[in-house]
């Protein structure tokens, strides 16, 4: 049996699997980071913001170089920014060998060439390049604050200096090394003996006489460093900020960089560092820095007081700052101050439709509109009769059968369950007690959904979030991310300026500007009972080699079987 025959095998395998051929649907982005227009993968390209033909008139592979300026993969080469070279010599002695890009420069590549590559605008036999600037062997030396130096040397103050002979403080003296050099320690620009010596905050002092308090020193027994201020204590002494108080009558008030004592029977609250003055006011409560009467009044974010529009209101309604109202606890659905019946009305990105969700009427997201799916078409927010689109057909038409629309009431599994009805706080919990959640991901982001769109011609629907943090890990950082689910989801309009919570193995240091889930992610709402859940559970998850141990396992075996098929061939 020949190689062909277990390409199409493995082919019309999957193929039969999924029951369907899907087409890779993206979106081109324009320069300023805006979407432009979805376009097919597999037949087309992107290159800057416009869509351009992925094979010539020969059907061969095209690419981008630089914004706007094609090149053919097989006989070219990009040079970085945009300017295109021959892949290989046209003449000369060096004619018919291959060239590569280091930079804006183009150099040939010798048949028998070992470790080489670019460095910087230069190519290197070396294996090492230090500040894209500087080649170097990596058996015999190693880059460090953009200088080569010996494997065993540092640099101090822009010189190289041997470690096991010298020690350098502060990145500028260098001070010889002593008997007792495992001993030495710097402190400053001076060094000392940490056996006899400590160093408090650049001043080296006697060790033994006392702890550290800013540059002084202060006995534990009778004082108190606050910060770095030293103060005589009796015992019932705190620190208050940079002050002290008394425990026995007084109490510290702290909060956004002040701090005041106060004392403790007087008619004052402590609201984030403002002390105010309740005498008048019954049943005083904080609200950020401000206070408010419960009795008339509601907190909203523990930012905003608004007035009670009636007295059995508790809680706000409301998604922005400036929309904020009040609400009955137990009156039902709200699509933006209007309540409505979840089963008849529908509610598009705040606007309601009376009685349109029993008529079979769906919402045209992401605007406000509604449209009838049996005598209209929604194209991006915008809502057209199917007559008026009949002459003008899509021009990426998708092959195969299509995935319907997730409807609220069916339940989906995989990362598309966010989808379904069944995506509530209970159900995820109890999904990840009996374990049918797998929560064992190397990453758990916290993200703010912004923005969301379902795509017209592909089953797929896009998230626009903000990534706060990782639960599992203290390095991550704040950034704005596009996610893309792989199926159609317009009840993710419920989760608009929501928090969610990504469990993937996805990383986003130093993110593209989209990531691509799927079922081996999971989202669930950002609640604490399931973020204590998933922190109490992720202790006893496996590493990630053994979790995915089956799917390396899997692919080792269909490398082999593709490897004794060429060698019968």
């Amino acid at each position: 049996m020949t190689l062909r025959y277990w390409v199409f095998s493995i082919f019309f395998c999957l193929l039969g699997c999924t029951g369907k051929l899907t087409v890779q649907a993206d979106i081109c982005l324009s320069k300023d980071g805006s979407r432009s227009r979805e376009y097919n993968t597999e037949t087309h390209l992107c290159c800057g913001g416009v869509v351009q033909e992925r094979f010539n008139s020969k059907r061969e592979e095209r690419g981008c170089c630089g914004d706007l300026q094609l090149f053919n993969r097989l006989e070219e080469i990009c040079c970085k920014p945009d300017i295109v070279r021959d892949r290989y010599i046209q003449s000369g002695e060096n004619r018919g060998k291959e060239q590569i890009c280091c930079g804006k420069e183009i150099f040939h590549v010798d048949a028998d060439a070992t470790t080489r590559g670019c460095c910087g605008n230069h190519f290197s036999k070396e294996d090492g390049c230090c500040n894209q600037t500087t080649p170097f062997n990596s058996t015999t030396s190693y880059c460090v604050k953009d200088h080569v130096v010996p494997l065993g040397y540092d640099i101090c103050n822009e010189k190289q200096y041997d470690t096991r002979k010298q020690i350098c403080c502060a990145d500028l003296v260098l001070h010889n090394s002593s008997s007792h050099w495992n001993t030495t320690r710097c402190c400053g620009t001076d060094i000392y003996d940490k056996r006899k010596k400590q160093c408090c905050m650049g001043k080296i002092q006697p060790r033994g006489s006392g702890h550290c308090c800013g540059k002084d020193l202060y006995n534990i027994g009778n004082e108190l460093c606050c910060r770095n201020k030293i103060f005589h204590s009796d015992g019932f002494l705190q620190c208050c900020g940079g002050s002290t108080y008394n425990v026995s009558h007084q109490e510290c008030c702290q909060g956004n960089g002040a701090s005041k004592a106060i004392p403790k029977e007087a008619e004052m609250l402590c609201c984030r560092g403002v002390v105010h003055n309740i005498n008048n006011v019954p049943n005083s409560r904080c609200c950020g820095n401000q206070t408010y009467s419960p009795l008339t009044n509601l907190c909203c974010n523990n930012d905003v007081i608004i007035k009670k529009d009636s007295t059995n209101h508790t809680i706000c309604c409301g998604r922005e700052a400036m929309s904020f109202h009040s609400c009955e606890r137990d009156s039902g659905h709200f699509c933006g101050r209007e309540a409505f019946h979840i089963k008849r009305d529908l509610c598009c990105n705040n606007k309601l439709h009376k009685n349109a969700k029993k008529r079979g009427i769906r919402c045209c997201l992401p605007g406000t509109d509604k449209f009838d799916p049996r005598s209209e078409i929604c194209e991006f927010g915008g809502v057209k009769t199917k007559a008026e689109t009949r002459n003008n057909q899509p021009s990426l038409p998708i092959p195969g059968p299509q995935r319907r629309e997730l409807r609220p009431t069916q339940i989906a599994t995989g990362i598309c369950s966010i989808c379904s009805d069944a995506w509530t706080n209970r159900d995820v919990r109890r999904r990840i007690l009996d374990k049918s959640l797998d929560i064992c991901r190397e990453n758990g982001y916290l993200l703010t959904v912004k923005h969301f769109e379902v795509s017209e011609i592909a089953n797929k629907t896009w998230m626009d979030v903000t990534m706060k943090r990782n639960i599992f890990k203290t390095n991550a950082n704040k950034t704005d991310i596009i996610l893309e689910l792989p199926c159609k989801c317009s009840s993710l309009m419920k989760q608009s300026r929501k928090r969610i919570l990504l469990l993937t193995d996805l990383k986003f240091q130093n993110p593209p500007k989209s990531f691509h889930l799927g079922d081996s992610d999971a989202i669930v709402p950002r609640r604490k009972k399931i973020l204590n859940m998933i922190r109490e559970r992720f202790r006893n998850c496996d590493n990630y080699i053994v979790r995915n141990i089956r799917k390396i396992v899997f692919e080792d075996r269909i490398k082999k079987i593709i490897s004794e098929s060429k060698n019968k061939a």
